[in-house]
C-alpha cells in the first residue's frame, strides 16, 4: 500500500491556493442564494402551490422495461456480498462486478482515464487503473490518512489538472499528476458502499 509520502513524490502536493478557490466559489454560490432570497419583493413572481399531485413517472420511461441481469464477475474481482445476485436493467444490458473496494463512496473519472474512488471511514482515496476486457482493474491507494473523505472531483488551475477531495469538516486540492493508461469505454461505473464493490453497466450495441 502506498503510504501519503510515496504519493507526494508522485507530485500530488498539497494546495492550498486551490482549496481556496473552491471554497470560495461555494461561498459565493451561498450569497447568491441569499440575496436572491432576500429579492424576492423585487419584482419576483409570486410561486402558487400546486392543487394538484403530478403525474408519476412511468417506471422505466425513456429506457424500456426492466428485467433482472445476473452480475458477472470480472477476473480478479472479489463479488462478496454481490454474489449469486443481479441487478435491474433495460434489456440488452450487461452487469459485472468490476471491483473490490472495501467502503467504496464516490467516484470520478480522472483526465488520463483511471477511477478515482473514496472509502469514507477507511480514510483513503484509491484509484482504479483499468487493464483488459472481463479483468479486474489495477488498485492503488492514492492517498491516506484522510479525515472521512467522501467527494472527489477533478478541475483545472493554470493549466494544471487539481484533484479536490471533500473530508469531513474541509476541502482538500492536490496536483494530479497525469500517466498514460487506456480510457473510459462508454459503459457506467458505480460504486456499492454497502457491499464495497464497483459495478460496470454496459448498454447492448
Amino acid at each position: 500500500m502506498q503510504t501519503f509520502h510515496s504519493v507526494h513524490r508522485m507530485s500530488l502536493r498539497l494546495q492550498t491556493i486551490g482549496t481556496r478557490v473552491v471554497a470560495g466559489a461555494l461561498l459565493l454560490g451561498v450569497g447568491a442564494c441569499a440575496s436572491a432570497a432576500g429579492g424576492r419583493d423585487a419584482g419576483l413572481p409570486t410561486v402558487t402551490p400546486a392543487t394538484a399531485s403530478p403525474e408519476p413517472l412511468a417506471a422505466g420511461r425513456g429506457i424500456g422495461p426492466l428485467s433482472p441481469v445476473p452480475l458477472t464477475v470480472a477476473d480478479g474481482a472479489d463479488a462478496g456480498m454481490a454474489s449469486g445476485r443481479s441487478l435491474n436493467l433495460p434489456e440488452g444490458w450487461t452487469a459485472e462486478v468490476w471491483a473490490d473496494v472495501p467502503d467504496a463512496r464516490v467516484a470520478a473519472w480522472s483526465p488520463d482515464g483511471r477511477l478515482v474512488v473514496s472509502t469514507g471511514r477507511r480514510g483513503v482515496v484509491s484509484i482504479l487503473a483499468p487493464t483488459s476486457a472481463g479483468r479486474a482493474p489495477t488498485v492503488t491507494t492514492l492517498l491516506d490518512g484522510l479525515a472521512n473523505p467522501q467527494g472527489v472531483a477533478f478541475t483545472e488551475q493554470d493549466g494544471r489538472t487539481i484533484l479536490v477531495v471533500r473530508e469531513a469538516t474541509r476541502l482538500v486540492a492536490w496536483d494530479y499528476a497525469v500517466a498514460a493508461v487506456p480510457g473510459p469505454d462508454g459503459s457506467i461505473y458505480v460504486t456499492d458502499d454497502h457491499a464495497g464493490l464497483v459495478y460496470r453497466l454496459t448498454p447492448g450495441r
